[in-house]
């Protein structure tokens, strides 16, 4: 199963790194994918700041392209 989440504030970062790292230990789970895009860009433009789910093979992090902009 995939699941991807969808982040869109600078105050659900933290909250995104929990999220992925707890869903991605499920057995059914076969990537988890968060997606950064509005405010929430920060957190890949600052990696130290998702470190912990950098480290996860079963995690994918993608950034918007236009919020990048």
């Amino acid at each position: 199963m995939k699941i991807v989440l969808s982040v869109d504030s600078e105050d659900k970062i933290p909250m995104s790194i929990t999220a992925a790292t707890h869903l991605s230990e499920m057995p059914e789970a076969e990537l988890v994918e968060v997606v950064y895009l509005n405010g929430g860009i920060a957190a890949v433009t600052e990696r130290n700041r998702i470190a912990p789910i950098l480290k996860n093979e079963k995690v994918k992090v993608v950034a918007c392209g236009t919020s990048m902009e």
